[in-house]
């Protein structure tokens, strides 16, 4: 029984000498645990989800000799959450924009954030607009949702109506585990 017990003790010892690894996931292999966890799960955290919409829209153009404001707003669907509104407000400073945007669902809850881009002006008093947005926060499901992205699109001045296009991503907060 005796000699069965310093056998079992070398073996472990053995085995522990023998399989030391070191910690994958440590500053001196560069493999982060985000990239580890794709690895295994297919799916980076935070979850990346596209996000691409396109809306019909509405407004009102107003200008004056340094500064126009351009407020839009309209119905469309974007690809992850089904019909939306969109609205933004944006101030034109020669061929430069930037404003705010926001985007909600069906159910009230909103995206929202920061667009920059230029605008030209073509015939018939149609403004051709493009530029980046960026999501910061949202309300309800889409509480600390964030996300960037590209627009284009156009508004007919004289006829109050145009269309936007977003593509870009969003990303989701971190899902609570029960």
């Amino acid at each position: 029984m005796k000699n069965l017990l310093y056998l079992s003790a070398i073996f472990l010892l053995v085995c522990l000498i023998g399989c030391k690894q070191e910690n994958p996931i440590s500053a001196t292999n560069n493999i982060s645990y985000n990239s580890l966890q794709k690895s295994i799960t297919g799916i980076p955290d935070p979850l990346a989800v596209p996000f691409s919409g396109s809306f019909q829209l509405s407004g009102d153009f107003s200008n004056s000799p340094t500064t126009s404001i351009l407020e839009l707003f309209g119905d469309g669907s974007v690809n992850t959450l089904g019909k939306c509104r969109i609205f933004s407000y944006t101030k034109i400073t020669s061929t430069t924009q930037t404003g705010s945007i926001e985007i909600t669902n069906n159910r009230g809850e909103k995206i929202s954030g920061t667009l920059s881009g230029t605008v030209q002006t073509g015939t018939g008093g149609i403004l051709f607009f493009s530029g980046k947005y960026k999501f910061i926060n949202g309300t309800g499901s889409f509480s600390g949702t964030t996300g960037n992205g590209n627009f284009s699109g156009n508004f007919n001045k004289n006829e109050s109506i145009g269309k936007v296009i977003l593509d870009g991503v969003i990303y989701l907060p971190e899902v609570k585990r029960i």
